[in-house]
């Protein structure tokens, strides 16, 4: 999961007021005076009631439905009723929040019920100022299991209150459909994961235009579940058809500084049945801008026009050093109409990112390892591949499934990097269920996120549960992300991908793509363990020249023939790099260990492919 935050800095994580303000009977175990639920206000109260039948924890949920279904009437009742609860809690301008709650249906919904969560940030007179929309519930979920729903956004300028609201929406056009069960309701500040938030266009905006914390100037533009790059729709413009040349854009914005290199991705694409015409194009930008706005550099590119390929979606990648002066960085995301030539462009998979933020190597899984699944990384449990069917971005992901002995057993992927004590680290990562072959049973995936001390051993380990097959949806990537502290004594941190299976060896697997371990504040360490091992001489210095064996900052193919050539000769000073048998945060990792062998030359063209800086 993986963007524009908070205008604040990258490094910014949950304030103090993460840990106070909370939900006042968040499970609905409570009753209230003059309402349902303590803690709750409540409108159209009629729909609203206590259930014991199905709680997802404690002995109370609560039951919400509509109320004025048309039940028959002849003509029909077209009026809609909105049933709800909400709470809400003190906020400030630039906070990231979240709001939560699991969600079940007994039974079938009719089309005219949608249970939907939303989160609302308003300001000090109560006037609503933004909100995220997401519907929870409709005729199209599944009966008698709870699911986990969450929205997420930056509260915007003028905020003093944001809101947490639990809807039941019924239209009045058949009769009255079954009630919609919630329970264990959440609303807290987090911490802000690093790059665009909404980055896939998955959260509608109110207020600010067709996409929740994305900027909107200009015309025609919305979010369609049509073709999608990933998730469940995606974002849609096309021209004003007003007879002028006329723009439509939409941006997000991060805090920046001079030196820095800031890449910008987005993925594009346009149906056969709609293709762009004439002149009409699409572009994305980097633009950088001084502390009063003033914009320092713009460097567009084209990334739809006439022509293209149709029905497919393309990757589109743009970096840019932010000059002197530049206070921030925006990724602009655009489309050019000139008079009335047709056509839309769409858009998805959007990232912004300054290089550095992410130093994890080959987080999506794009390239094959020499002596495991992927270059960089460190595999265990032996079911772990990389494959192609259905990856998140780019080309390819991680496949992993259980061993089937019998027990409890744990398969995965790893990879380190340097770190410090103090620092705030990430872990990140998107998994995927497929219908056919997802997860059954028991078996999840975790997300893992590991401190060691310098002689490898273990300090502090923090998990999240990325897959279960009891409560994740399949056939769509879901993101999330651990976060924490690295303590006293930290070395290296590590990220873990890990498939739990069962004993009862429930089969299935999970497909997992575009992870990231990210140095959120601190000192951070200086990178992968072990990256400078692929910069071993000046490009172009030959044997008793001053460059030679001596790192250029260049990876070119002078650095592997220097090696090999030490590799091959039994040069312990050159090709004895690490020990054998080692992986990826055992202590022998990287260590020289008096012996040459096939390890060593795998431990070094692992790096050496990556062109690890």
């Amino acid at each position: 999961m993986s963007i524009i935050q908070k205008i604040m800095t990258a490094a910014v994580v949950c304030s103090a007021a993460c840990a106070q303000a909370q939900l006042v009977n968040p499970g609905f175990e409570t009753p209230g005076v003059g309402t349902t639920f303590d803690g709750w206000q409540e409108f159209n109260a009629g729909g609203i009631t206590a259930e014991f039948s199905a709680p997802h924890s404690g002995s109370v949920h609560a039951g919400i439905t509509g109320l004025n279904a048309d039940d028959g009437a002849v003509p029909p009742n077209p009026i809609q009723s909105d049933v709800g609860l909400f709470q809400e809690l003190p906020a400030n301008a630039g906070e990231y929040w979240e709001a939560s709650a699991w969600v079940q249906v007994p039974s079938w919904l009719n089309a005219a019920d949608i249970g939907i969560l939303i989160l609302e940030f308003r300001d000090g007179g109560g006037g609503l100022l933004s909100n995220v929309v997401l519907n929870v519930a409709d005729d199209f979920t599944a009966p008698g299991s709870y699911v986990q729903h969450s929205v997420t956004a930056v509260a915007p300028a003028g905020t003093a209150a944001v809101r947490i609201l639990l809807l039941h929406v019924e239209l009045g056009l058949l009769p009255r459909g079954a009630q919609v069960y919630w329970d264990d309701a959440s609303l807290a500040e987090v911490p802000a994961p690093p790059g665009l938030i909404n980055p896939s266009f998955e959260q509608a905006g109110v207020n600010e235009g067709p996409a929740a914390d994305w900027v909107y100037t200009g015309g025609n533009a919305f979010l369609w579940p049509n073709l999608m790059c990933d998730g469940a729709q995606h974002l849609a413009i096309y021209g004003l058809f007003n007879g002028a040349p006329n723009t439509t854009v939409l941006y997000q914005k991060h805090p920046a500084a001079p030196g820095e290199t800031w890449t910008a991705q987005v993925s594009t694409a346009q149906l056969g049945t709609d293709a762009l015409a004439g002149t009409n194009e699409g572009f994305m930008s980097i633009v950088f801008r001084d502390a009063g706005g003033a914009a320092l550099l713009d460097s567009p590119i084209i990334v739809g026009q006439a022509g293209d390929p149709t029905d497919v979606y393309a990757q589109h990648i743009l970096a840019e050093v932010a000059p002197a002066g530049t206070a921030t960085a925006e990724i602009v995301l655009g489309f050019n109409q000139e008079l009335y030539d047709g056509g839309a462009l769409y858009y998805d998979c959007a990232s912004f990112l300054q290089d550095g933020t992410d130093v994890l190597l080959n987080g999506g899984f794009e390239t094959n390892g020499s002596s495991s699944a992927f270059v960089a990384w460190d595999t265990f449990g032996n079911n772990v591949v990389r494959d192609t069917v259905a990856p998140n971005t780019g080309g390819a992901h991680g496949k992993m499934w259980g061993n089937f002995d019998g027990a409890v057993n744990y398969t995965g992927a790893t990879q380190n990097l340097a770190a410090s004590p103090g620092d705030v680290w990430e872990a990140s990562a998107y998994g995927y269920l497929d219908f056919a072959d997802g997860l059954l049973g028991d078996n999840k995936v975790f997300i893992r996120l590991t401190y060691f001390d310098a002689g490898g051993f273990e300090l502090q380990t923090d998990e999240i549960t990325l897959l279960d097959p009891n409560s994740s949806p399949f056939g769509v990537y879901v993101q999330d992300y651990v976060s924490s502290t690295s303590p006293a004594g930290t070395a290296e941190a590590q990220i873990a991908i890990v498939l739990e299976q069962d004993a009862a060896n429930s089969g299935g697997s999970a497909y997992f793509d575009d992870a990231l371990l990210d140095c959120l504040s601190g000192d951070c360490g200086a990178g992968p363990v072990g990256c400078s091992i692929a910069d071993v001489t000046t490009t172009g210095a030959g044997i008793g020249d001053p460059g030679y064996g001596v790192p250029d900052n260049e990876i070119t193919a002078a650095d592997i023939q220097y090696f090999v050539n030490g590799w091959v000769g039994g040069d312990l000073g050159i090709g004895d790099v690490t020990t054998t048998g080692a992986g990826i945060g055992d202590p022998g990792y990287g260590v020289p260990d008096g012996f040459i062998t096939a390890a060593d030359i795998n431990y070094y063209v692992n790096f050496w492919i990556l062109g690890c800086p």
